[in-house]
């Protein structure tokens, strides 16, 4: 992997009512710190990965979620094969509860099999 040449730019203390101005001025790539600090996910999340989880599922309404598995000892790398002839993954529909539980039964065992689910409308 290439190494990074030069640091990307941050800014602080910016507001949501600020981010676009920012961006439409930015000629590089900015990371916006503390952003989101206040969402009450975020909030959750820093006091455990159980509080988290339970935030979403408070706000889950049940419909089928896509989510994608993958083999233990994966490196938590979803990806095609040796030689791209496939994929070391599957994607399957089931429920936000199913994803949040596999993440929690193994979030301490850094071989565990990949479990992920993307940008997902709740």
């Amino acid at each position: 992997m290439p190494a990074v040449s030069r640091k990307i730019k941050e800014v602080d203390n910016v507001t949501a009512d600020d981010v676009l101005d920012h961006v439409r001025e930015a000629k590089e790539p900015l990371v916006f710190r503390g952003l989101v600090a206040d969402w009450p996910l975020v909030r959750s999340s820093r006091v455990s990965s159980r509080e988290a989880g339970d935030y979403l599922r408070n706000a889950y309404d049940g419909s089928p979620v896509t989510a994608f598995t993958g083999k233990e000892k994966s490196g938590g790398r979803i990806f095609y094969t040796e030689g791209l002839a496939d994929t070391n993954f599957r994607q399957i529909k089931t429920d936000l509860g199913w994803v949040l539980d596999r993440i929690r039964e193994s979030e301490s065992d850094p071989d565990s099999p990949v479990v992920y689910m993307g940008s997902t409308a709740l």
